[in-house]
């Protein structure tokens, strides 16, 4: 997942969203992205008024390539190239929010200090 999001970064911040096709909502046409980063297994894709969270599943991935193929879930066509949506086992999610779902936190924003008490918890 941490691969994925560092790929992202280096291509997706300052683009905007073109058109949104497939599983991508369409309300997020005509947003500029932010930012990408990780929160446990989604990739968070922020825009000005929310964020984009896409879950892989077990086989999900995401890329900037053009092409289509017979597992392509859904594309975001952008004004600097294309982000395709492939999932072999319709295991991934992709949802608008304007903030996080609600789960725990990220193991990685914990001090060692919060991370021993969860455990004794």
């Amino acid at each position: 997942m941490e691969t994925v999001v560092r790929g992202l970064r280096l291509v997706l911040p300052g683009a905007t969203v073109l058109s949104a096709e497939g599983v991508f909502p369409p309300s997020i046409a005509g947003l500029r992205i932010g930012s990408v980063r990780r929160y446990g297994k989604f990739i968070v894709i922020d825009f000005d008024d929310g964020m984009l969270f896409v879950h892989l599943g077990m086989t999900g991935q995401l890329t900037t390539s053009t092409d289509t193929g017979p597992h392509t879930r859904g594309r975001l066509l952008l004004d600097l190239g294309v982000l395709r949506f492939d999932d072999i086992r319709k295991f991934g999610k992709v949802f608008r929010a304007v903030d996080y779902p609600k789960r725990g936190p990220d193991p990685t924003d914990l001090g060692p200090h919060e991370f021993v008490e969860l455990f004794r918890a």
